[in-house]
Order: structure tokens, then C-alpha cells, then sequence
């Protein structure tokens, strides 16, 4: 861009001012000529938020403004060419130790936006977060899935007994099972998850500040997985375990599921499993302190929507029996051997919790706009004004305000 006369536009400014390619534009003390409207700003990603609409001018004609005086406050940057291979942190470590008073904000192609880059982590740290409690709901319910199924397989179960089968036999069978069915769905999802990033691109491509590209990324594929196959782990267990510990002869009376599941044989699975879940998150997470401290108040949630499942079936279990059929049958419901009063409490109180969190945090970022921007905001700021020129800014329009 050698023409010193020449300045380039946003579409904001043209249709602001009303102007396209060959009007002209003065700027400071120095008239331009609009040689084109800009389609594409380069970098725009990385600018940030910028006070007005962007003009592009020369070196030459930045000069014959007149707007960059002593004192003036302006920021100039620099794009410096590496040699090939060489590393731009290190190049960046150098530049900073030549120059440590200097005040200098480096990016490299490798953080060419720290703020995006920034945003772009700490949202992706809280969906992990809020998609590993959708998973611990989603597990709830695949738990009472298998011990409905393993209830529907009591026959079988008993004559594989009755033929010499051992408990830890018909587990390890029906473990198996279970494990093709998660890995089926494991799958299934991950095939969906992968495919909704380049329909995403098709779809909204052209409002994107970045033209993406599709690539398949491993390492998040393999996490989800991990995560899928210990939730699932985690909360088959104990019906797993209950199938194989239940007699034959229990079994074949139709006693399955009346009998609590010894809790040293469940617990080594369920907390080594949430245990491996805890080590996968914070292991993997940006800011391992909130990554704990939100699986902690999770715990928390669980450990009291699980004693209001318990109080919920004490009470009904103390409440006289009611003349009506149908709400005597309710009751019962609630507090019979076997019943999912429990895990049913937890499963929609935790998922009311989450939509409540949701809730809360979008109130939150709603309440800081409106505080923060106010009501009536100006559509044009010009900085940097000289006194002696302040009164033709500070003029009788009711909209403007000047900063001295």
C-alpha cells in the first residue's frame, strides 16, 4: 500500500456515511480517496473490541493526518518473519529480555489471540464440566435400564446357577454384555459428535470470523470415550453384582431385587470408578481448582438429594395406610423392597440442579451487561481531541458527551 490518498473502509463506515469506492474521506487534516469497501478484515479475530469502525490508510498517509503528535496515545505493531524452524516462544523469550522495560504484548501463530483463546478454553472447561453431571444423570438411568434387564433375565440367571454357574461367572457375562451395548453407544456418539462440526460449517460457515477446517481430533474422542465407559462402569455395578449374589432358589421365588447388595462388594467399583472419573477431569482441566471445586459441590448435591430419596421412603413407610386403593398403592410404591425412590430423587433433583445453574449463570452475564453498558450509548467516539477544539465536540446536540 504505497498511495498515500488512498484509504480502505468497512462496510459500517460506508453505510454510516453513506459513501463507497471513490468519495472522499478526511481524516485529521488530510483528505482521502475511498479506494474500496474492506470484505474481509485480516486479523479481525485477534483485534479484540475496537471503539469505532475500522479505516485502513498507509504508513504515508497516517503521516499527512497529522494525528500522531507528541503525546498523541496510538499503538503500533509489528510482524516479524521468523527463519523456518525457528521457535516463536523462544524468539519471544529473547525479544523480552532485550527489551524487559519496554511494555511490549507478543503473540505468536501459536497464540495469535490469547483473548478468544482464553474464552475458548474456560467454555470449554465448563461444558466438561456441566456434560460430565449430564453423564452422571444419563448413568442413573442406565442403571435402573440393567437392573430392569437383569429382573427380565431372573430364569436365566437361576438355571445358570442351578447348572453350577458362580456369582462372579454369570457377572463377568451379563458385565460383558453391558459393556457392547456402552461401546455400541460410545460409538454411536462419537460418530454424531464428529459429524455435527463440519454440518455446523456448512450451515454457518460464511458468519464465522474464521474459515474452519475439519479434522479429526483423537485425543478429545478418547476422553469422551473414557468418560462414557467409567459412567457406565460405575453405575452397573451394583445391579451386576446383586445378579450374581441372589441364590437360585431366591431367584426362582421372584426375591430379585428385595435384597440390599452387600456395600464392600459395590464400593470398590463405584469409587474406583469415580475416583478414575475425578483423576481424568482435573488431570486434563485448564484450572484444575475449579474443576474440584465443581465436582465437589456435584458430590455434595448427590450425597443430599440422596438422603432426601432416603427420607422420602422413610416417610411414606410411616404414613398410615389410606382407605384409598390407589393412593394406598402409590404410597407403597415408594418405600417397597426394590423400589428406585432413591435414585429417581437424585437423577431429577440433579437434573433440576443443573437447569437451575444454567439459569443462574445466564441471569448472572445478563444482570453485568446491563450494569456495565448503559442504556443510551454514543454510535461514534472521538479520542484523543485536542482543548482548544473540545467546544466544536461539546456542541448543543442532546446525545453527545465529552471526556476531557
Amino acid at each position: 500500500m504505497r498511495d498515500a490518498s488512498a484509504i480502505w473502509i468497512v462496510p459500517a463506515l460506508a453505510q454510516r456515511l453513506g459513501i463507497g469506492r471513490g468519495a472522499t474521506v478526511r481524516l485529521g487534516v488530510a483528505d482521502f480517496t475511498v479506494a474500496g469497501v474492506i470484505a474481509s478484515e485480516p486479523d479481525r479475530l485477534g483485534e479484540g473490541f475496537t471503539l469505532g469502525p475500522v479505516a485502513i490508510v498507509s504508513m504515508a498517509g497516517i503521516a499527512r493526518t497529522g494525528l500522531v503528535q507528541p503525546g498523541s496515545l496510538y499503538e503500533t505493531k509489528y510482524r516479524v518473519r521468523l527463519s523456518p524452524g525457528a521457535s516463536p516462544t523462544a524468539a519471544v523469550d529473547r525479544f523480552k529480555a532485550a527489551f524487559p522495560t519496554g511494555g511490549w504484548e507478543t503473540k505468536t501463530r501459536d497464540r495469535a489471540a490469547p483473548g478468544a483463546e482464553r474464552f475458548v478454553d474456560r467454555m470449554g472447561q465448563f461444558l466438561l464440566l456441566v456434560g460430565l453431571s449430564a453423564l452422571v444423570i444419563a448413568g442413573i438411568g442406565v442403571g435402573n435400564g440393567v437392573s430392569s434387564y437383569l429382573a427380565a433375565r431372573r430364569s436365566s440367571i437361576a438355571a445358570l446357577k442351578v447348572l453350577g454357574a458362580t456369582s462372579g461367572l454369570i457377572a463377568k457375562i451379563y458385565l460383558l454384555e453391558v459393556a457392547v451395548v456402552a461401546a455400541m453407544g460410545i460409538v454411536a456418539g462419537l460418530v454424531a459428535g464428529a459429524a455435527t462440526v463440519p454440518l455446523i460449517v456448512w450451515l454457518a460457515g460464511d458468519v464465522l470470523p474464521v474459515a474452519p477446517s475439519f479434522s479429526l481430533q483423537f485425543g478429545p474422542l478418547a476422553l469422551a470415550a473414557a468418560y462414557g465407559m467409567l459412567i457406565a462402569l460405575a453405575f452397573t455395578a451394583p445391579p451386576l453384582i446383586e445378579a450374581g449374589s441372589i441364590p437360585a432358589a431366591g431367584l426362582l421365588r421372584g426375591v430379585f431385587g428385595n435384597r440390599p447388595v452387600p456395600l464392600r462388594r459395590t464400593l470398590p467399583w463405584v469409587v474406583g470408578a469415580g475416583a478414575a472419573i475425578v483423576a481424568l477431569a482435573l488431570s486434563t482441566a485448564e484450572q484444575p481448582g475449579l474443576s474440584a471445586g465443581f465436582l465437589a459441590a456435584v458430590a455434595g448435591v448427590l450425597l443430599v438429594l440422596a438422603a432426601f430419596g432416603w427420607a422420602i421412603r422413610r416417610i411414606a413407610a410411616l404414613l398410615p395406610r389410606s382407605r384409598r386403593p390407589l393412593l394406598r398403592l402409590a404410597i407403597a410404591g415408594l418405600h417397597r423392597p426394590g423400589a428406585r425412590t432413591g435414585t429417581l430423587v437424585v437423577a431429577l433433583g440433579l437434573g433440576l440442579t443443573l437447569f437451575v445453574l444454567l439459569a443462574g449463570i445466564r441471569t448472572s452475564i445478563d444482570a453485568n451487561i446491563a450494569l456495565t453498558v448503559p442504556k443510551r450509548a454514543p454510535a461514534l467516539f472521538a479520542l484523543d481531541v485536542p482543548p482548544i477544539e473540545k467546544p466544536i465536540f461539546a456542541g448543543p446536540s442532546s446525545g453527545s458527551r465529552s471526556t476531557p
